[in-house]
Order: C-alpha cells, then structure tokens, then sequence
C-alpha cells in the first residue's frame, strides 16, 4: 500500500488495523530499514 497507493500514512495504518499510526510507523522501519515516508520516495525516485 505504501508503494501502490498515494493514501497518507496514517491511512493505511488505519486500513491495516493499527489504532496508533506510530505502531504502524516502527513495525515498517523494522521490517524495512526505512520509514514509510521514506520508502515512498526512493521508490518514487525521489531520493536526496
């Protein structure tokens, strides 16, 4: 979804089943090394 779509973060924490967006946040970053946010961009290529 974070790839897919352009739903805001939260909104996907939220369609996933996260009461708190900030669970969601820390469970991507462990999973993937990266924040949703920042995932989004580099497969966006929109890296710095």
């Amino acid at each position: 979804m974070v790839r897919y779509t352009s739903m805001m973060i939260k909104e996907i924490a939220y369609e996933l089943g996260y009461d708190d967006p900030s669970y969601f946040v820390k469970f991507f970053k462990r999973q993937t090394g990266y924040l949703p946010s920042d995932f989004r961009e580099m497969d966006n290529g929109i890296t710095n």
